[in-house]
């Protein structure tokens, strides 16, 4: 030991400096700082560890270990790294939040979209399957396919720009030209109606006599002149089936001619 340095409250008492003395016989000072001020506890005992590490009695005390030690100059780069992974680390756990949020959003609004398209296609079409409305692709094929069938609806109706549909104008005219009830009894089927092109359908009456009826009615009428009753059939009922092709607009007259050529000859040989 080649001295004891005093410091704090005890520096104070003279007898304890006088009776360390000489029980130890060492000199006694008390720790003071660089600048000659009293020095605090942690101070002077750095200061007695520096001074027993230089006297050459004892190996020198590093008090670079632990969390102290030294690691080069390389304390920059450790510390931006660290900041950068935190940083990297912040930003994607913002990021996961910020895709939840949406996400949750996005399934709000798909919700509330699927429920207000089913509740139109509910009162737009009342007597739609519940099984086709569990999602929006059956929903979808769903309202295709009323689109298309009204789509098909409309064309054989017409654009009804005349104020009435021509179908159901020539319809009406069709059947405006069918001789009375009271006289004959005419069942139709197989009705195809192209506006401007042709009609074509096939009659079902109770005899002979009654098919010549129809057809005679449907030639005296100016629109359906052109009207020829194709093969008749005798029925297991007794009725007579036969099919008839009616042409209209040029096929009408060209028809109308044709015919009137062919009766020509059967006419004059009578």
């Amino acid at each position: 030991m080649v001295e004891v340095r005093l410091c704090g409250g005890s520096a104070r008492i003279d007898e304890l400096w006088q009776d360390l003395e000489s029980d130890l016989g060492v000199p006694v000072r008390p720790a003071l700082d660089p600048q000659g001020d009293e020095a605090s506890g942690p101070f002077a005992v750095c200061q007695a560890l520096a001074l027993v590490s230089v006297s050459g009695s004892s190996p020198p005390i590093d008090l670079r270990v632990g969390e102290y030690a030294y690691r080069g100059r390389t304390d920059m780069l450790r510390a931006a790294l660290g900041y950068g992974l935190s940083g990297a680390v912040f930003f994607c756990l913002a990021a996961l939040l910020m895709f939840a949020w949406q996400y949750r959003s996005l399934m709000v609004e798909q919700t509330a979209t699927e429920k207000a398209i089913r509740d139109i296609i509910v009162r737009t079409v009342p007597d739609a399957p519940e099984s086709a409305l569990d999602t929006l692709n059956k929903a979808e094929a769903l309202l295709a396919g009323l689109t298309e069938d009204a789509s098909q609806r409309a064309d054989v109706l017409g654009d009804g720009s005349g104020g009435v549909p021509p179908t159901i104008d020539t319809l009406y005219w069709l059947t405006k030209a069918f001789p009375p009830h009271e006289d004959v009894q005419i069942e139709v089927s197989d009705m195809v109606i192209s506006p401007g092109a042709s009609i074509s359908f096939n009659a079902e009456t109770d005899g002979f006599q009654s098919s010549s009826k129809v057809v005679s009615a449907l030639t005296s009428s100016p629109r359906f002149k052109g009207a020829t009753k194709g093969q008749e059939q005798k029925l297991g009922n007794g009725h007579v089936r036969f099919p008839i092709s009616i042409p209209l607009g040029e096929g009408a007259g060209e028809a109308t001619e044709t015919t009137d050529d062919a009766a020509a000859p059967a006419n004059e040989e009578g």
